[in-house]
């Protein structure tokens, strides 16, 4: 059996909100971080290789691919968001009627 222990690639989320007390504004952003694609490098061998590494003909017969970099072991770039908004205007509900 073969051990598929994948590489430890965590995601980044937060969340921020800040009020601006003198001007009653209201400005918020997020950060998200994902992780990038795994890469895959593979060879295929033809049966005429196979054939001259193992001394006899594959079963089956036909090409054989073999991956290259273990799966998890190798990430593409980052994928980054950052969204900020700002709201005009803030309303306070007391106590009673609307």
């Amino acid at each position: 059996m073969c051990d598929t222990t994948a590489s430890w690639a965590p995601n980044y989320k937060m969340n921020a909100v800040y009020s601006i007390p003198w001007q009653n504004i209201r400005v918020n952003g997020s950060l998200l971080s994902l992780p990038g694609q795994n890469a895959q490098a593979n060879v295929i061998y033809s049966a005429a290789q196979v054939t001259a590494a193992l001394g006899r003909a594959p079963s089956g017969g036909g090409s054989r691919t073999i991956g290259v970099i273990d799966d998890g072991t190798l990430l593409g770039d980052r994928r980054n968001q950052l969204g900020l908004r700002s709201m005009a205007s803030t309303w306070l509900a007391t106590g009673g009627e609307w």
